[in-house]
This record gives C-alpha cells, sequence and structure tokens, in this order.
C-alpha cells in the first residue's frame, strides 16, 4: 500500500482515507495490490466528488454517480479484485 489511505483502526480489512470520517484532501492518490485470492469487496460508507474522484478496480473506474466512462460505486459490492486497486482525487471539491 502506498500514498493517501490507511488500514482502519477498527478493522483490519477495511481501507480508508487518511482524514476519514472528516473530508479527504484534493489530488489524493492511494495504490493497494489486491493478494490473491482476494474476497469480494463490500463498501460500507462511500462519499466522493462525482466523476472525477475515483477507485479503479481490474481496469474499471468507479465513482459516485455513473458518467459515460465509470460506473458508479454501488457496482463494487461483489466485485473480487485482482491487481492494484487505485484511489484518485482531482484538485477540486473532495468530501470523505
Amino acid at each position: 500500500m502506498s500514498g493517501d489511505c490507511e488500514v482502519s483502526p477498527g478493522n483490519s480489512e477495511c481501507l480508508e482515507s487518511v482524514n476519514y470520517p472528516e473530508y479527504y484532501d484534493n489530488s489524493e492518490k492511494c495504490i493497494v495490490h489486491a493478494i490473491e485470492p482476494s474476497g469480494p469487496i463490500a463498501i460500507e460508507d462511500w462519499n466522493t466528488e462525482s466523476t472525477y474522484d475515483y477507485l479503479a478496480v481490474n481496469g474499471q473506474k468507479y465513482t459516485q454517480d455513473a458518467a459515460v466512462y465509470v460506473k458508479a460505486y454501488t457496482q463494487l459490492d461483489g466485485i473480487v479484485p485482482s491487481g492494484d486497486l487505485v484511489w484518485s482525487a482531482d484538485s477540486t471539491k473532495n468530501a470523505k
């Protein structure tokens, strides 16, 4: 794992932004390598800027709301990751 994220102090299987539950900072990026075999992703809390801040899993970007080139984060539940999970926030609005 590298970048602007951490393992939750309350759940070793949960990743969160460094400021969670407060807003994350602009221009954050985090890369986590999924160890195979890995279990499915379960979303417990998600609040990001739509379209521009995303989590990429298995080469697909997921964000707050679906758009032409990204899927809604609700479609992440149950996805089994392989390779890197990449969190990226742009330099404007942010959330938690």
